[in-house]
């Protein structure tokens, strides 16, 4: 993508740059480390990857803030997790995570984290298989660059809708756990007699459970009486003879 036409119109005061303008590249520094060898390694300072910390090792690389872009790896398009993170104090990295210095003066590394972050970097991105994000790709990416002042507005305001998203989000996870407590107590109430207290005070005329009950026992206790006195009714010759003709019809239909 060349910084031609193709890019839009920014607000008066910006301007559009290439990554490697505003950044220090220090992939040269890393060095990996095997998971067998940190083993007899372990330690207190970060071990980091593509994707952040993945282990702590006795020793670090770099010490200060920089800022961590996945080099590699199928994130690179999924997105599952953030693909730019700010590293500071001690730490270490594999080759797995491009290692670069924001030219502070010019812009801040939390501006630049959430740029990258937020842009669909598929053109920059080669292999499909192992998704790559090389370095000469990285530094051709343009940067559209606000005043320092208006980073910092930016960013706030990027972690302020952060957060509201986070408490959303969990807010909507909770969603089935509080619809389903409210079913239960829905449905307790309503055979409680609690969600039609109003239509009893309307309907007052309506004719008591109790009185339908025994009402009902009545009939039952009628019948039950009736059918005890009535004979079973024997089975006559023509009864017979329908039942026969009734098998061999089934008979035929069936086999």
């Amino acid at each position: 993508m060349m910084m031609s036409d193709e890019l839009i119109e920014l607000p008066e005061g910006w301007q559009w740059t290439r990554f490697e303008e505003i950044t220090t590249n220090c992939d040269g520094q890393r060095i990996p480390v095997s998971s067998k060898e940190r083993e007899s390694r372990q330690g207190q300072f970060p071990y980091y990857g593509a994707s952040g910390i993945i282990d702590y090792v006795d020793n670090y690389l770099f010490n200060g803030k920089y800022l961590l872009i996945a080099e590699d790896g199928a994130n690179l398009l999924s997105r599952s997790t953030p693909i730019a993170f700010e590293a500071e104090d001690k730490f270490w990295v594999n080759n797995h995570a491009h290692v670069v210095q924001t030219i502070e003066t010019t812009v801040l590394s939390s501006y630049l984290r959430d740029y990258i972050n937020f842009s669909d970097l598929r053109f920059y991105i080669s292999g499909s298989a192992q998704p790559k994000l090389n370095q000469k790709n990285l530094n051709s990416i343009p940067v559209p660059l606000p005043p320092i002042a208006e980073q910092k507005r930016i960013v706030a305001k990027i972690e302020e809708l952060r957060s509201k998203t986070q408490k959303a989000r969990e807010a909507l996870e909770a969603i089935p756990e509080m619809c389903d407590r409210f079913r239960q107590s829905a449905l307790a109430a309503a055979f409680r007699g609690h969600l039609t207290i109003d239509w009893r005070e309307q309907n007052a005329h309506v004719e008591p459970a109790e009185v339908i009950v025994k009402k009902n026992q009545q009939e039952k206790a009628q019948a039950d009486a009736s059918s005890s006195r009535k004979p079973l009714k024997r089975p006559t010759v023509s009864d017979w003879d329908f039942c026969n003709k009734w098998i061999k019809r089934m008979g035929a239909v069936l086999f």
